[in-house]
């Protein structure tokens, strides 16, 4: 049964990409009564987890949808029960230069008060009364996760290039066989990133003797003026 004296304080706060942070459900009983009062969790953000607090239980422990928190908020009502979120392991696909936030990351939360004796709070069944739901909308601030170069380790042996040694064949452009001398094919080279298909990623390559070429095939994915200025984030 819904109070109309019992207020669910509604507040928003910020959140790091991949990192927690601590907040307090609050609420107010405006009946004058002074109730002590409850918390009820509603609907949690399918962005995230949401830990409680329970001494009795060794700290922090998992919260799931439409559950009683431990605590209680007492009158004057300055304090409130604590809680933790997390949001989902790489929150964002998104640059981190557009610095988008999430604005739909919300959880929604009763306050309960006992219709009768103060006891009736601590159980889940009719004789308590409730709060129109509240909303804490967390705002995960984007981050830029770094990119990850992977390439496998091997030795090659070619032979220096020279007009006695060149397979007019087997060495044109474009073209790398076990005839070729001169030419070798790194393989297996990967850049991983988690914020990828949304932003450039630059890949330095140099030889200190040789020359290096790009598969023809890799062309088409390439941009060599997007990123040909460097730049250092702080």
């Amino acid at each position: 049964m819904i109070d109309s004296s019992l207020i669910a304080l509604s507040s928003t706060i910020e959140a790091i990409e991949d990192k927690s942070v601590s907040f307090h459900f609050r609420g107010e009983d405006k009946s004058g009564l002074n109730r002590t009062l409850k918390v009820k969790v509603n609907e949690i953000s399918r962005h995230g987890k949401l830990f409680g607090y329970d001494n009795n239980k060794n700290g922090e422990f998992l919260l799931a949808n439409n559950v009683f928190l431990p605590g209680s908020i007492v009158y004057p009502y300055h304090d409130g029960i604590l809680v933790n979120f997390m949001s989902n392991k790489d929150f964002f696909n998104e640059p981190y230069s557009s610095e988008r936030r999430s604005l739909d990351c919300s959880i929604y939360f009763s306050i309960i008060a006992p219709l009768a004796a103060p006891a009736a709070a601590e159980t889940n069944d009719t004789t308590f009364v409730e709060s129109l739901p509240g909303r804490m909308v967390i705002k995960v601030v984007n981050t830029n996760d770094a990119p990850n170069l992977n390439v496998p380790f091997t030795e090659n042996v070619v032979e220096t290039f020279s007009s006695l040694s060149w397979d007019r064949n087997e060495c044109t452009k474009g073209r790398v066989t076990s005839k070729c001398k001169s030419k070798f094919v790194v393989d297996n080279m990967k850049v991983n990133d988690v914020d990828g298909n949304l932003d450039f990623v630059r890949v330095d390559i140099s030889s200190s003797h040789g020359i290096l070429s790009l598969n023809e095939v890799h062309l088409n994915k390439t941009d060599f003026t997007s990123c040909s200025n460097r730049s250092q984030i702080q």
